[in-house]
């Protein structure tokens, strides 16, 4: 806040109470107990926000409209208000009553119409305008200059209670749930004592408050106060000041959302986060009053309160953790989250109550206090605009990126959107219980990337089958094994002498992991993967090390991702670190099939397939589970070579709301002919488009663009896993290992083909390459566009860029060097 020696500041000793003080405590408690009610039911959807979306069947990103409903009425309501207030204190706090226990009513009964969400908080918001100002006007009228801290700050810590009395009861109601339906239950029963609570407002203002004798404003008074109203704003020190305050609010409900959304990806649950929230608003309590009443005390002194100085080091404070929190997020234990969020408590809700006081004591004669109130207003709605103006669009478009070059997450609400689409879809056609997981792992998992394969839970609430029980039966006859020939131990053309199999029925679920000789399935011609590929599958490597060691790659990512392929498909769920142990326990039995020339490796393929012996789309009763193992040599034998890539403008391979980021059986067939296609025109792949060029994948890997961004920065970019691509477990690598590197930034975000196009055209392009488990990397050296060639920039000496030859090198030592690795298992 900024200082000004021409404005006196000044105390009123002669203001004297009017009513008793039983009456002044208890419309100071019906006030309070109607700030802290009221702002219950929006701030109890924070931690279940995407459960709720689907609750009102919205976007997700509609839900803020509930927020923006709430602080853009009362604020626009506020000021007409402001003469009734000064008539009949006692009619705004009873009409106040009844519109929030209205507004609470029509949320409930409304159900899951979100138009009827949207009325009820309409009329919450009406009724905040009606008592926001109370307590600037009980310091005119009750109290004398000593206590109007305490009349000032009081709604404000009223309001904070508030908050943090539904963040926690939310947090804690809805933790660990994962059933929609049940939370669809648990909203209602919570709007439901909303409504309660707001109602035990109403006897409170009726019964404790009688009228009170107010002095009426003439006409004329009213015309001036509004003129004052007015004309307080064309003074440079308030302009400054508010202009200060409302940008502090703003960029912290900015700061606010973005730390907010980082917390789910980096394995905090949703139960940590409610306690971090209450920390939040409960430190912002204790310090706010605590340095109210020191301010008290200067008054009490005859000193002019340092507001400055508090206002000074406190948003210091909170903008320093909130600092800290943004870019140390990934280093923080839990404990220390839960100090940076008392400070960034102490800092961000202490302003609130002890800045309104400041513009009071500043600013206003004693007759317009009432006016300082507004200023908590504006600067709301200038933050949610802020919010809703600035960042939602850019995490529409193109998600949230902090980017230190260390680190990155991106956040994109259309993925969610859909998400929740399918959600709504299947509980509307669908008469079965829809079985949700929960909210922290359906955020961290599919929603928001700082990596895909981050925090991983391959736990299954189901009954799953266990590794203990496996059963090996070994072969009596072992099948000749081919020479260590690249050009005949080809991909797909040999397999193990054993396979792991396992099968399920709805009735008797996962039989007991059998490792078994090698054979054909059996299968029903009617089996449901045979008419529907209602099937999916995986694809990892196991390799020779330095002393014989056996080494697999990221096996635990193949399995997440498996399981989230089965969910997609209906197909049972498992636990995925007992399908990883046995299928290590395949690899043991046949490790003699494991080559131990460099270059070559073990092919894991698992398989999940729906066998139900009876024809029609439904989810099976029945599935198998198997495993096979292929030898493989060199995806290159002479070492890395580039190919051609045909921008395919005709046939799209996934689109928003489909299954491009599944690895399911229907991915795969309709590329085979397009792939015939452009080789007939001398193309090795199809790169894959959306319609508006939005840039997917080439063939069946993920793509990287090495090149000088527009503002002459080097840039490893990646199309971001929209839902349409599928999260590679080598693009995963290579991201990691990129940022790594330290020498160029590294981003994930939307990639437009048309952009490709124009940095090769300029100049800008320094290499390309896609990849992949079975290719690893694959360096690309033009691409077809619209009748065109662009050819790709790249080291003839290495056949790639030198960036993807490091890479590939750097890939290679973690898979087949002695160096231990956190993505390497020895068995």
């Amino acid at each position: 806040m900024s200082k000004s020696n021409q404005v006196e500041i000044f105390y009123n000793e002669q203001v004297s109470p009017q009513e008793s003080k039983k009456m002044k405590w208890f419309v100071l408690f019906a006030y309070s107990f109607l700030a802290f009610a009221n702002v219950l039911g929006f701030v109890s959807y924070s931690p279940v926000w995407l459960n709720a979306a689907v609750y009102y069947d919205v976007d997700a990103n509609d839900l803020y409209w509930i927020g923006n409903i709430y602080y853009i009425t009362f604020f626009v309501f506020g000021p007409p208000f402001i003469p009734l207030l000064e008539k009949r204190l006692d009619l705004c706090l009873q009409v106040s009553s009844i519109l929030t226990a209205a507004g609470a009513w029509i949320i409930w009964v409304g159900k899951q119409s979100f138009f009827m969400c949207l009325v009820g908080y309409f009329f919450i918001g009406v009724s905040e305008a009606l008592f926001l100002a109370v307590p600037v006007y009980l310091s005119e009228v009750w109290f004398t200059a000593y206590d109007r801290t305490l009349a000032t700050c009081l709604g404000s810590y009223a309001t904070l209670a508030g908050i943090m009395a539904s963040y926690t009861y939310s947090s804690f109601q809805f933790w660990d749930l994962i059933d929609q339906e049940v939370i669809n239950v648990k909203i209602e029963e919570m709007n439901f004592i909303i409504a309660i609570l707001n109602t035990i407002c109403v006897p409170f203002c009726f019964l404790f408050i009688r009228k009170i004798s107010q002095r009426t404003r003439s006409g004329e008074e009213n015309v001036k106060f509004f003129q004052q109203f007015f004309d307080i704003f064309r003074i440079e020190e308030f302009s400054l000041d508010l202009l200060a305050f409302a940008m502090f609010i703003g960029i912290s409900w900015v700061y606010i959302s973005v730390i907010s959304l980082q917390l789910y990806p980096f394995g905090y649950t949703q139960l940590e986060i409610g306690i971090t929230g209450i920390f939040f608003t409960g430190s912002g309590i204790i310090a706010g009053i605590w340095i109210s009443f020191k301010l008290d005390q200067q008054a009490r002194q005859g000193k002019q309160p340092d507001y400055d100085t508090i206002i000074r080091y406190t948003t210091l404070l909170g903008f320093l953790a909130l600092l800290l929190q943004a870019f140390l997020i990934s280093y923080l234990p839990f404990w220390l989250l839960i100090i940076l969020n008392i400070f960034s408590g102490i800092g961000l809700n202490v302003i609130y109550p002890i800045a309104i006081e400041a513009f009071v004591e500043k600013l206003y004669p004693l007759k317009s206090l009432i006016v300082s109130t507004w200023i908590l207003g504006i600067a709301n709605v200038l933050g949610f605009a802020l919010n809703y103006i600035l960042v939602l669009p850019t995490i529409l478009q193109y998600g949230i990126c902090l980017d230190d070059s260390n680190y990155q997450i991106e956040f994109n609400i259309q993925i969610i959107n859909y998400q929740i689409y399918d959600l709504q879809t299947s509980i509307k056609q669908s008469s079965d219980e829809i079985r949700l997981q929960s909210i922290t792992l359906l955020l961290s998992q599919n929603f928001y990337r700082f990596s895909y394969y981050a925090n991983m839970d391959l736990s299954s609430p189901h009954a799953s089958f266990q590794a203990r029980d496996l059963k090996i039966l070994h072969t009596q006859h072992y099948i000749t094994k081919p020479p260590c020939d690249p050009k005949i131990m080809t991909f797909g053309a040999f397999h193990t002498d054993h396979l792991l199999e396992i099968d399920w029925s709805d009735k008797m679920g996962w039989s007991r992991p059998m490792i078994v000789p090698f054979k054909n399935l059996e299968l029903h011609p009617f089996s449901s993967c045979l008419h529907y590929a209602i099937e999916c599958f995986e694809g990892s490597k196991a390799y020779k090390g330095p002393n014989n060691t056996i080494r697999v790659f990221r096996l635990d990512c193949n399995m997440l991702r498996m399981k989230h392929s089965a969910k997609r498909l209906s197909l049972p769920d498992f636990d995925g670190h007992e399908l990883q142990k046995c299928i290590e326990a395949l690899i043991k039995v046949d490790q003699d099939w494991i080559p131990d020339h460099p270059g070559f490796s073990c092919y894991i393929r698992p398989t999940l397939i729906a066998t139900e012996e009876a024809l029609g789309v439904r989810a099976s009763s029945r599935a198998k589970l198997f495993v096979v193992l292929c030898p493989v040599g060199p995806y290159f034998p002479s070492g890395l070579k580039p190919v051609r890539v045909f921008c395919n403008t005709i046939t799209i391979r996934s689109y928003p709301g489909g299954v491009g980021e599944y690895k399911v059986a229907g991915n795969y067939a309709p590329t085979v002919l397009p792939l015939k296609e452009v080789q007939k025109i001398g193309f090795h792949q199809n790169l894959w488009l959306l319609p508006d060029g939005l840039v997917q994948e080439m063939g069946v890997c993920n793509l990287f663009f090495y090149w000088k961004n527009k503002q002459g920065e080097n840039e490893l970019i990646t199309p971001m896993l929209d839902g349409t691509i599928l999260p590679g477990v080598v693009r995963d690598s290579i991201l990691n290992l990129a940022k790594q590197f330290n020498k160029f930034k590294v981003t994930e975000r939307k990639v437009y083909i048309q952009e490709v196009v124009e940095a090769i055209a300029e100049g800008r392009m320094i290499e390309m390459f896609g990849c992949g488990t079975g290719v690893m990397v694959q360096p690309i050296e033009a691409i077809g566009f619209n009748d065109k060639i662009y050819e790709v920039k790249y080291n003839p000496n290495l056949n790639s860029g030198e960036l993807t030859h490091q890479l590939y090198q750097q890939l290679n030592e973690i898979q087949t060097g002695g160096k231990p690795h956190e993505w390497i298992s020895i068995i």
